[in-house]
């Protein structure tokens, strides 16, 4: 993949002897990007605060029913999508995919099995194979099937693309970083990334979704 210019939200670059206070506020992030970066700094603290990302490019589809030839799901109330020339699309700021992209080759989608709702696995695409879908009412549709498929009921399915393009905080040549109090919601790779810095305290941080979110998932990829 080509380098890319990367977006970030919160940038503190060649400062020491700074603390970042929140005061427990919640910094909301429309777009793609990086969370925050702290760049060749040296005794920096952020504390207190939460981000939060509107309508990230993770949706998830839930199995509601299951008959032999269809199955129908549950789009996540979080997600917006849209409708063109009879395809569906998932669409925010920065994005607009197919609600089956990348179907045929996907095999990083993220599963959470009824039966074991604290284990994530990597599987392919739940539309995999599927070849008509169609609304049945505000985020509920029908998959069709030529062969059964053998997912239950309640059964989750994370979509996003696998690429790690942001991070959620990055620090790069830096001494004495402390993150204290940080809520991470979403996050469109790792929750906090650290490389040639050293004497790095992570304290209190929670990366997880909201409490109030149906969303079970809150990175793709790893937390730090």
């Amino acid at each position: 993949e080509e380098p890319h210019l990367n977006t970030v939200a919160v940038l503190i670059e060649d400062v020491d002897n700074l603390i970042f206070e929140g005061n427990g506020c919640t910094f909301v992030l429309d777009g793609q990007m990086t969370n925050g970066s702290v760049i060749g700094c040296q005794n920096v603290t952020l504390k207190d605060f939460a981000i939060r990302t509107l309508n990230p490019d993770l949706h998830e589809f839930r199995v509601s029913d299951k008959k032999y030839n269809y199955i129908d799901f549950n789009v996540d109330a979080e997600s917006r999508y849209v409708c063109i020339d009879g395809k569906y699309y998932f669409a925010g700021k920065d994005y607009c995919v197919p609600f089956n992209n990348k179907a045929a080759s996907a095999y990083w989608i993220g599963h959470i099995g009824t039966d074991n709702p604290d284990k994530i696995r990597r599987v392919s695409h739940p539309l995999l194979g599927s070849y008509k879908i169609k609304e049945l009412s505000s985020n509920l549709f029908r998959a069709y099937y030529l062969f059964p498929k053998n997912y239950k009921k309640g059964d989750r399915f994370y979509c996003f693309d696998v690429r790690r393009k942001y991070a959620g905080i990055f620090v790069d040549n830096c001494e004495n970083v402390t993150l204290e109090g940080i809520n991470q919601y979403f996050n469109y790779s790792l929750a906090v990334v650290c490389q040639n810095s050293k004497d790095i305290s992570i304290n209190k941080c929670r990366f997880a979704p909201q409490a109030n979110s149906s969303k079970l998932m809150a990175s793709v990829a790893d937390f730090i």
